[in-house]
Order: C-alpha cells, then sequence, then structure tokens
C-alpha cells in the first residue's frame, strides 16, 4: 500500500509513461530513468507495492538487452 495520495499519484504517472513512451525518442533511457526513480522512491519509503510494481513493468519488457539492464537498478 503506497503511503500518501501524492505517492500514489507519482507512481500511476511513471507507470503510465513506461508503458506509453515508447514512441518517444530514447524511450529506453527515459525507462531507465523511470526505474531508478522507483528505486530511489522504494529505498526512501521502502514500500514492496513499489518494487513489486517495477518488477512488473520490467516484466513487460520484450527485449533482454533492455531487460537485463532495468533488472540490474533493482539488485
Amino acid at each position: 500500500m503506497l503511503v500518501n495520495p501524492q505517492m500514489a499519484m507519482v507512481m500511476e504517472y511513471l507507470v503510465q509513461r513506461f508503458k506509453d513512451g515508447t514512441d518517444e525518442k530514447n524511450f529506453t533511457l527515459i525507462r531507465n530513468d523511470i526505474l531508478q526513480n522507483m528505486k530511489n522512491i522504494y529505498d526512501y519509503y521502502n514500500d514492496e507495492a513499489i518494487k513489486h510494481t517495477a518488477l512488473e513493468l520490467i516484466n513487460t519488457v520484450e527485449e533482454e538487452k533492455y531487460k537485463k539492464k532495468y533488472m540490474g537498478i533493482w539488485k
């Protein structure tokens, strides 16, 4: 469960941007930044829901190269 309504809004936006950003230039870098931000938020709040959400997003990535890179953030 996310800590507060503002954090829920932030996470909702990050998830949406991760999913819908594939048409943008350098979307893999944007996704990397999104996942790094989620990791930073997770480290601060220690909320397992954030980690779960990030790992679910990583599992939607089709290219193994990027999936491996994104998983490296969460080691």
